[in-house]
């Protein structure tokens, strides 16, 4: 009988290669660090060799289930995919209560990070929010506690992803004097655990917030300096698809294209995730939709209304399930700015008032495209279908 990492990987059509492709990968997400094994490595653990509990760990992003360790013979054993369940989240909440900082409660929090992070793109932001902060401030205490310096670099990294997540839900409700002093605590946890992702993360983060305040030229210093960090795991494209977005506002047309060109390749070497909802995951999908921003800003209007229509076709799934809102709304603004500019005033404004309508929403970056859009508009202010998207755009903007 085969144990559970065989099982596993058969179960997920993958070969041996592949597993090692992610570990490499993700081992990076955990350590901060890049650990590469070999297919005998991995058919040694099949047959039962013992390895590392921090292995575990990687294996278990690997595979995005938990399992337990080695000896386990079938597939009956299995663990669901990691959910902070209800006894999970009170069992949190217990431990923080008593300081509790063994490796268990990091685990624990780590779920409850991960689910944060799965649920960002089509939760409710506000409530999302309020989540994550209550508790960060349940854990960033801990820190002032006494432990060994394996456990606090564990309890940093943690504490660092829940940080970057809520730096971007602050961000995602207009608040960013909030968001980037969160920012800023994801980058100090990063560089004191000597984690090269979250740093990146940290740099992407202030990328992002610049773009849509109006700020390319710090956008392309906070990509660059990113990538100068760590240029090999999802975050380098992100940060690459950052600064081809900066070039782009900046209406460098060349440097857009090699900065999308560059981030591209190294997502070509990426394994592809199982779970692409994670927020801190890169997928194809992705790439497409910060190229519609690129070509948006570029004045490219055809170019971007393909690759809004890939987003559009991405974003939705077979039963009408919208599971990528954020993305979806910012590629219907982008079509209807193409309408504008040809001249059609009913659907510019009919894909503009749906891509305000979604109520899970990046308020700083949604207006952004919809201030390309309403430029265009503006031409055309006296015409009726003119005036439902004023008032619209108006209601969002007091929210």
């Amino acid at each position: 009988m085969s144990n559970v990492l065989h099982a596993l990987r058969h179960h997920r059509g993958w070969e041996r290669r592949t597993v090692a492709n992610r570990f490499a990968v993700l081992s990076r997400r955990i350590i901060g660090q890049t650990v590469t094994i070999d297919e005998r490595k991995i058919s040694d653990w099949e047959n039962g060799h013992s390895y590392t509990p921090l292995d575990h760990q990687i294996l278990e992003a690997v595979f995005e289930t938990e399992f337990d360790p080695p000896g386990i013979s079938t597939t009956d054993n299995l663990k669901p995919p990691t959910q902070a369940t209800q006894y999970q989240t009170e069992e949190l909440a217990t431990r923080l209560e008593k300081t509790d900082i063994s490796s268990s409660t990091i685990n624990l929090l780590n779920i409850h990070t991960d689910q944060v992070c799965r649920r960002y793109s089509t939760d409710n932001g506000d409530i999302l929010f309020a989540e994550s902060n209550t508790w960060l401030e349940k854990t960033m205490p801990l820190l002032k506690q006494s432990m060994s310096p394996n456990v606090r670099r564990d309890l940093m990294v943690a504490i660092g992803w829940l940080t970057a997540i809520t730096a971007c839900l602050a961000y995602d409700r207009g608040d960013a004097t909030l968001a980037e002093t969160f920012r800023r605590n994801t980058h100090r946890l990063g560089w004191s655990a000597d984690h090269a992702e979250l740093q990146g993360w940290a740099k992407e983060i202030g990328a992002w917030m610049a773009l849509t305040q109006g700020r390319p030229t710090d956008a392309v210093k906070f990509a660059t300096a990113g990538q100068s960090i760590d240029g090999t795991a999802c975050v380098a494209v992100q940060l690459a698809a950052q600064e081809a977005r900066a070039w782009a506002q900046l209406g460098d047309r060349r440097a857009s294209e090699a900065a999308m060109r560059k981030g591209n390749a190294k997502l070509r070497r990426l394994p592809i995730p199982a779970n692409t909802n994670h927020h801190f995951v890169v997928d194809p999908a992705k790439a497409d939709f910060y190229a519609v921003d690129c070509y948006r800003s570029l004045g490219l209007f055809d170019t971007a209304k393909e690759y809004a229509l890939r987003v559009l076709q991405h974003s939705e799934k077979i039963d009408g399930t919208i599971d990528a809102p954020m993305r979806r709304s910012e590629a219907l603004l982008t079509l209807g700015l193409v309408s504008a500019e040809e001249g059609d005033l009913d659907s510019a404004v009919a894909y503009g008032l749906s891509g305000l309508g979604d109520p899970r929403k990046c308020l700083p970056s949604l207006l952004n495209a919809a201030n390309d859009l309403n430029k265009a508009l503006l031409k055309h202010k006296k015409a009726h279908p003119a005036r439902q998207w004023h008032e619209a755009l108006h209601s969002v903007t007091q929210s």
